[in-house]
């Protein structure tokens, strides 16, 4: 049985998940701060004052929630409830990054990091933004997760919903990656030994900017003044790092960002000349990655902090001035990515009190490929026992992953996107989750109680003399050694021949049950040619019976095709008369003879 479910209602089920807009409200620099919720980027000021990392969020709808230098967190308006003094330093690279809590609606983590290696290192602090009357609080404050560690912090989506949070220890080659899920903050971190040593010979090796790509693939840092960058693969399962590429940088290595297809690599340094240049990453190979080497711009600004943003421009931090230069098309190659500088005056009312510094706000980096949207439907959703059907995705926002769990089906889970053959072989109520990806950012739907598989029937053949009868059912075909008997679609037959029966039953619901076969012994016409019935047809009046003697005594009968006996008498002359009022049909005569039966097919017009 086939039941289709309404498109419409599953997709509407889906489509509760709200649209990404949390990096839409910038603060960072000297007052500085962008407004990402209109066509064009508009500039507004802030409260906020930060030398170097800076971090904000906003909501559902692009408003800013709130924002922090890596010291203090302000709300729209002020400093937030109990927001002082939460361990970080605004002159870290990269120091701070906010962090949603999955399933947990207004709470947020805030990780905090020490400029200089400084000692209090790597930190963690909680808000809950229905306090203050909506304006947020700090419920936990400043708990440290690592001593030491570089002015690095990243953040990115897993793929089961959740988050990886990196830091990376001064000095040292540890990676130190914890993981944020439905329940919180897991305080255990992965460790990654892989990659450079971060050089102890200065605390200057500490400085840089670390980026996850979009896809959630890929990791990326500047080492200071070690010069050099370095690129890692991702496991968003395990949260492990492998298989280092370095990339010759220059004395001063500080900012990385990838494009939006994860595929090209920006980094800035400043020496003598400060410049931006791209890499591409996408032949794996660490000497052709540095050979792909395209200088974008090397003269002018000095260039600090890269960042994506949700135009899908990458914006480049102009220290010291009062404008943002602008990567406009960060997915091409070479310089057709269209470098702009001074592409957004910052204090356009020259007020004095604006300014670009060293950093941009820091984001989870899955948020800028938009989160999924996930859908999906099936055309079978109540079905029979033993049952197969097909799932068909109808996800939105670029998906590139997909995850599907089958509850109590064969097989129980899929990475296709659209898989088939799902087999549900036992009755019951059961659910579907599909997680989508999409470029590092997930979305999860479940629906419960969507698949209903139903018990097939049970279906058994008793007989009475040579009437065979289905139990159950509302429809029937009948078959004689496999073979289908045409027109054989009641609830009983008439077997006027040996052989192996079933029947083929579907009940009120469509579900199906084949019958065990029923073997039919001893109808045996080989006397058939020794009785004779005229006229058959018979169109009126009445059938004469003519038999052999060795008949004669035997008890007859004439059945319709239900197996009601309409006629019965015991032969008692070679010839008789068998009257019956009866509609046109088919009757069957039995003659009850040692051992066997002799049937004769009657028929009434």
């Amino acid at each position: 049985m086939k039941k289709y479910t309404s498109l419409t209602i599953l997709i509407f089920i889906a489509f509760t998940a709200f649209a990404q807009k949390q990096t839409y409200w910038w603060q960072f620099g000297e007052h500085a701060g962008l407004n990402f919720n209109k066509d064009t980027v508009v500039v507004v000021e802030s409260s906020l004052f930060s030398t170097a990392g800076s971090a904000s969020i906003s909501d559902a709808t692009g408003q800013l929630l709130f924002s922090t230098d890596g010291g203090q967190i302000f709300n729209k308006t002020d400093t937030m409830l109990n927001g002082n003094d939460i361990g970080g330093n605004n002159q870290s690279t990269q120091s701070s990054i906010i962090v949603a809590v999955p399933g947990q609606t207004g709470i947020y983590y805030v990780f905090t990091t020490d400029s200089l290696a400084g000692p209090k290192g790597f930190r963690y602090s909680k808000v809950d933004m229905s306090l203050d009357g909506g304006k947020g609080g700090v419920t936990v404050k400043s708990i440290p997760l690592l001593s030491v560690c570089d002015e690095k912090i990243s953040a990115v989506g897993a793929p089961d919903g959740g988050y990886w949070v990196m830091a990376h220890e001064w000095p040292g080659d540890g990676f130190f990656a914890y993981k944020i899920s439905h329940e919180g903050l897991d305080t255990t971190p992965i460790i990654s030994h892989v990659g450079l040593v971060h050089s102890d010979s200065t605390v200057n090796t500490s400085l840089g900017q670390m980026k996850f790509s979009p896809d959630g693939k890929k990791l990326a840092l500047a080492i200071g003044y070690q010069g050099v960058y370095q690129v890692f693969d991702f496991n968003g399962v395990t949260g492990k790092l492998s298989n280092a590429v370095t990339i010759s940088g220059n004395y001063h290595s500080y900012g990385v960002e990838f494009s939006p297809n994860s595929k090209l690599l920006y980094t800035s340094y400043h020496n003598s000349v400060d410049a931006l240049e791209q890499y591409d990453l996408s032949s794996g190979n660490e000497a052709l990655i540095n050979a792909s080497k395209a200088t974008i711009a090397n003269s002018g600004d000095q260039f600090r902090s890269l960042q994506l943003a949700p135009n899908g421009k990458i914006y480049v931090a102009a220290a010291f001035t009062t404008h943002i230069d602008v990567i406009n098309a960060p997915d091409v190659a070479g310089l057709n990515c269209n470098f702009q500088t001074s592409a957004i005056n910052l204090d356009p009312h020259t007020s004095g009190i604006v300014h670009c510094l060293l950093g941009l706000p820091n984001f989870v980096t899955s948020y800028f490929r938009g989160k999924p949207v996930t859908a999906f439907i099936t055309p079978d959703t109540a079905i029979c026992q033993s049952t197969c059907i097909n799932f068909i995705d109808q996800s939105l926002n670029n998906v590139d992953s997909w995850e599907w769990h089958f509850a109590s089906a064969l097989p129980d889970t899929s990475g296709l996107q659209n898989p088939e053959s799902i087999c549900y072989l036992n009755p019951g109520i059961f659910s579907v989750t599909l997680i989508t990806g999409s470029k590092g950012s997930f979305d999860t739907l479940k629906l419960d109680s969507i698949i209903h598989v139903y018990p097939n029937p049970t279906v058994t053949i008793h007989h009475l003399f040579d009437t065979l009868y289905a139990s159950n059912g509302s429809t029937f075909q009948w078959y004689n050694n496999g073979i289908v008997l045409e027109g054989a679609t009641d609830s009983s037959y008439l077997a006027d021949s040996a052989g192996s029966y079933t029947v083929l039953i579907t009940d009120k619901r469509g579900c199906p049950a084949m019958s065990d076969p029923y073997i039919v012994v001893g109808i045996n016409n080989i006397l058939a040619d020794k009785i004779s019935v005229f006229p058959n047809p018979l169109s009126d009046g009445y059938w004469e019976l003519s038999v052999t003697d060795a008949l004669i005594g035997k008890e007859a009968s004439i059945s319709n095709n239900s197996g009601q006996i309409l006629w019965s008498g015991q032969i008692t002359k070679p010839k008789a008369q068998i009257p019956l009022n009866a509609p046109p049909g088919i009757y069957l005569l039995r003659i009850a003879n040692e051992g066997y039966t002799i049937t004769k097919k009657l028929i009434r017009l």
